[in-house]
């Protein structure tokens, strides 16, 4: 997780000062925000389990959260 946050710093400095950032760190950053996405993902299934009926009713705040992290995981820079 240490290799994400460096990148993420390091980017995120770049694009704030204007600069371009290269192939090689798009790529990295791409690889990296899909590697976090499938694990929160899989963790949310996981706990989802355990969560009871309650949390699959459409009103409840759990199952919105689960939902828009799904949608999210489905970015065009995750996928």
């Amino acid at each position: 997780m240490e290799k994400f946050h460096v990148l993420i710093d390091r980017t995120w400095d770049q694009h704030v000062r204007g600069e371009m950032l290269s192939d090689l760190d798009l790529i990295d950053l791409q690889e990296l925000c899909k590697s976090a996405a499938g694990r929160a993902v899989s963790g949310a299934q996981v706990i989802y389990r355990f969560l009871g009926m309650g949390a699959i009713m459409e009103s409840t705040d759990l199952n919105r959260i689960y939902r828009d992290l799904h949608a999210a995981s489905q970015h065009k820079l995750l996928v």
